[in-house]
């Protein structure tokens, strides 16, 4: 992909990605820490087999899984979700888009690596549970990261113009 046409990919996921925050709400996920109902499940963010509903099928969830214990540790994830096809990890101990992009670049290229080939929208909150901060992460990066067709520099670049 050339440089005009990863730049005109970019604004028009930027432009998607900007209008469909627009319409969310700022309420915690499902399953995540501040929902009310009662879970005692080890998982950090299964969403009790509502994804299944939306055509994911058990192993995509698996990798989903996979991806939210890998950017636990250094993350605290909080939950994780489907909305449709979108792959969304929330976390609350962020640094910072640029200090958390290496954490979530590089999980995100081992899952797609494995198989998984969703897009995802890893989500920052902040103490009181607001959105602080989010990313997009396209499988077409990770293989072509993966590839070694795009450069870690490269890849977390893409990741980063995407912040909104």
């Amino acid at each position: 992909m050339n440089g005009r046409s990863r730049r005109g990919y970019l604004v028009v996921l930027t432009a998607t990605a900007v209008a469909g925050c627009l319409g969310g709400d700022a309420e915690p996920p499902e399953g995540s820490d501040d929902d009310d109902s009662e879970s005692d499940n080890d998982d950090p963010g299964s969403d009790d087999g509502d994804s299944e509903s939306d055509g994911v099928d058990e192993g995509t969830q698996g990798l989903a899984a996979e991806m939210a214990e890998a950017i636990d540790e250094e993350l605290g994830v909080t939950g994780w979700r489907f909305e449709g096809q979108l792959y969304v990890p929330e976390y609350a101990d962020g640094d910072g888009v640029d200090a958390d992009i290496p954490v979530l670049a590089a999980a995100y290229a081992d899952v797609v690596d494995a198989g998984f080939d969703h897009r995802s929208m890893p989500t920052a909150r902040d103490a009181d549970g607001d959105i602080e901060y989010m990313v997009f992460l396209e499988p077409e990066w990770g293989r072509e990261y993966v590839a070694g067709e795009l450069s870690e520099s490269e890849y977390h670049a893409a990741i980063s113009e995407t912040e909104h």
